[in-house]
């Protein structure tokens, strides 16, 4: 079972930053989640929000924001957005990064960034599912993971049709019942956002093949004691 920085080690660190997936790699972490939308002029970035608002000093939409303006923000400790470019560059190698898109219609360009990255261990999640339709048609190669609160009948039906090794789903979503019929199905499960260590030993007992975190190196002690 791989340990996934929810966002970085978002729990100790500012969120979605190079410091917070920096501090998951140095916590042991398998790898990584992120969160990309992209700039007015075109730039994949790596924040969660589509409104710097939450995160960061500032305010706007990112949609239509320039790169050179978000990275103007204080993204938290003195920390700025990074882009995607350059968190994909700093991790391939060490970490398998999931990428979850979280605005239609930017997925040629997170693919662009990703070609550029050809060491990098990645694979992209979405819940909506018509992004990841996208991603598969323009990179039938793609791994896709549907994102889902629920494990119903829709879930394994876009799983079975984008051909995803895995999906990915809310943690107390993950029952026994639905742990059987992904075995069934042959689908690997991803459970987020765990950070009680009971609940990680639950889900890892059930057969996760990866728990996301926002305290990977809490969870990586706690699941090996």
């Amino acid at each position: 079972m791989q340990i996934f920085g929810h966002r970085g080690s978002s729990g100790t660190d500012p969120e979605n930053t190079t410091r917070a997936f920096r501090q998951a790699l140095t916590a042991g972490a398998d790898g990584v989640e992120l969160d990309a939308h992209a700039t007015i002029d075109g730039i994949p970035i790596v924040i969660h929000d589509g409104d710097v608002g939450r995160t960061t000093t500032g305010s706007g939409s990112v949609d239509n924001m320039t790169l050179d303006e978000v990275q103007r923000l204080d993204a938290g400790d003195g920390e700025r957005i990074p882009t995607l470019d350059e968190v994909i560059g700093s991790l391939a190698g060490h970490l398998t990064i999931d990428i979850e898109v979280k605005q239609a219609g930017i997925e040629r360009l997170v693919l662009d960034v990703l070609n550029r990255h050809p060491a990098a261990d990645w694979f992209i999640s979405c819940f909506d599912w018509g992004v990841l339709e996208n991603v598969r048609r323009l990179n039938p190669e793609a791994a896709v993971w549907p994102l889902a609160i629920a494990a119903d009948d829709a879930l394994f039906a876009i799983a079975e049709r984008l051909q995803s090794p895995g999906i990915a789903l809310q943690h107390r979503a993950y029952t026994v019942e639905v742990a059987e019929r992904c075995a069934a199905a042959g689908l690997l499960v991803g459970v987020w956002s765990v950070n009680e260590p009971l609940e990680g030993q639950r889900v890892t007992g059930l057969g996760a093949a990866t728990l996301m975190t926002d305290y990977p190196g809490m969870m990586r002690t706690a699941l090996i004691t």
